[in-house]
């Protein structure tokens, strides 16, 4: 993939942001989260075929709160581990590359995917049982590529019906952009290496994007 600097960023801005509604989701709870950014990071598992990067998240409002977690908790010197964001980061890139390396949970992601692509017109792409499976597609490759990622957050909201499963479907899309990231020529020392640069051109996009709307 011929990827532009703008184009892993939007991918890791992706990671950033389905990880940030995942600690929305488990300390406030669904009327906590923000929709906008849930439905583009949702969707971001359904675009297996996409003109760009910014078209698997609807264009690149669809990463915005992505792009504002990234600058917030991406400091000069990489991320803090001790932070439920940062863990869930390191998490998914490191089960991303765990799957990427197997040819079965490659296979198994795949066919998941495709699974609830063509489930989609007649449960929704959000729906109950779309999410069911997703969370369950989650459990047969991430749950088994390595370590189970706890989920840090008010048990009450976690053990809602339905929070565990949209959970698991959001740490899916953080997985996903974790491969768009990496295919677009990103690494994890990236983090670490050039964590300045990524917060500079994160706030110059977000600046783009407000103009643009004002």
């Amino acid at each position: 993939m011929n990827a532009t600097s703008t184009d892993r960023l939007l991918a890791l801005a992706g990671v950033f942001q389905a990880v940030a509604l995942v600690d929305q989701l488990a300390h406030r709870g669904r009327s906590g989260v923000d929709e906008t950014a849930l439905k583009a990071s949702i969707g971001s598992l359904y675009e297996t075929d996409p003109a760009n990067v910014a078209a698997v998240y609807g264009g690149m409002d669809g990463v915005r709160l992505g792009l504002k977690s990234l600058i917030e908790h991406l400091g000069r010197r990489g991320m803090d581990p001790q932070h439920p964001i940062a863990y869930y980061v390191a998490c998914s890139m490191f089960l991303e590359g765990r799957i990427h390396r197997s040819n079965t949970l490659v296979q198994r992601l795949t066919d998941g995917i495709s699974t609830a692509i063509a489930k989609a017109p007649m449960f929704g792409t959000d729906g109950e049982r779309t999410l069911a499976h997703l969370a369950e597609v989650y459990q047969q490759t991430a749950g088994e590529a390595g370590p189970r990622i706890v989920v840090r957050g008010a048990p009450e909201q976690i053990k809602i019906a339905g929070a565990a499963d949209l959970i698991r479907t959001l740490l899916l899309a953080a997985i996903r952009s974790a491969w768009l990231w990496r295919q677009c020529g990103g690494r994890r020392l990236t983090l670490l290496l050039q964590s300045r640069r990524l917060r500079q051109e994160a706030g110059e996009l977000l600046v783009r994007l407000n103009r643009d709307h004002s």
